[in-house]
């Protein structure tokens, strides 16, 4: 149902009544960045189809639904209290030590899920490829758009218990919708990397679930970059996720940012750069798109 809705709808959003809907991209046309994107733009009606699709499946399917945006955090929270009682937990008081892992929760599961998830987002709807034309983009679009609903819930469930316990800290907290717009574009791009080169070699599917648990180890999520001696904050903070942490803690706690501007702006060097080679990497393999799904 939702195929043929989609390709319904993008034979209502063709250039023209002559061009084919299944016209294939081929490296003989070469378009101009702004023309993509502009394209992008005239077929955001299937990016809508294709987003409700996915969501309505994450949800409708699933035994506890949206609750689970809810307890993904909670359950964040306990294993690390349970894994780093000994190690860092002993640093801080056990309040403090719960408001630094909520915090980090719903920006590493979103970050997490939705990389891992972006594994199939295009072999999955191969089919779709293969009977029309569309800017293939919209298909990365509308599988992170999935995860972006799970993260503002979980966000929000963050926000009314901070503010509940009395944590929150003005007017820090004004900049939340920085580090929301920060975590998309991360997200983003990484997942523009990793379900284009899944979708030419498969092996991907094999490393992404690894790096995750490397950075699982390299995020201060179970713990603090306060801890860490400033050389090895250097090196760490060319994970984007460091610098995104520090400063969502900031906003919500108002805890100060381990290296300050080198952390942040680092982060952001490196999210840009992802992204970047992420769109144009996506861009150059994006003709052959359909030999390999």
């Amino acid at each position: 149902m939702w195929s043929d809705q989609t390709s319904a709808l993008i034979k209502e959003s063709r250039l023209t009544q002559r061009e084919s809907v299944t016209r294939v991209i081929s490296s003989d046309r070469a378009v101009s960045h702004r023309e993509y994107l502009r394209e992008v733009f005239r077929f955001r009606g299937v990016f809508l189809v294709m987003a409700g699709r996915d969501t309505l499946v994450r949800y409708r399917y699933a035994l506890f639904g949206v609750t689970w945006a809810v307890l993904r955090p909670l359950l964040v929270l306990v294993a690390f209290s349970a894994v780093f009682k000994g190690l860092v937990v002993s640093n801080y008081t056990a309040e403090s030590y719960t408001w630094i892992v909520l915090c980090a929760a719903p920006i590493w599961i979103f970050f997490s899920s939705t990389v891992q998830d972006s594994i199939g987002f295009v072999l999955r709807d191969s089919g779709l490829i293969n009977r029309v034309y569309f800017p293939r983009i919209l298909l990365i679009f509308a599988g992170i758009s999935v995860g972006v609903v799970d993260f503002l819930i979980s966000l929000s469930l963050v926000l009314i218990t901070l503010f509940f316990f009395g944590e929150l800290r003005f007017p820090n907290i004004l900049l939340v919708p920085i580090v929301v717009g920060w975590s998309v574009a991360l997200v983003l791009g990484c997942a523009l990397w990793v379900s284009t080169l899944n979708a030419r070699y498969r092996d991907v599917s094999n490393l992404v679930p690894f790096s995750m648990h490397l950075l699982l180890v390299l995020s201060p999520i179970g713990y603090s970059t306060q801890s860490l001696p400033p050389e090895y904050l250097k090196v760490l903070a060319l994970n984007p996720l460091v610098g995104l942490l520090e400063m969502f803690r900031f906003c919500m706690l108002g805890q100060p940012i381990s290296g300050g501007l080198w952390t942040i702006s680092t982060g952001v060097i490196m999210t840009a750069l992802i992204v970047i080679t992420g769109y144009l990497l996506f861009r150059d393999l994006e003709p052959w798109m359909n030999d390999y799904a």
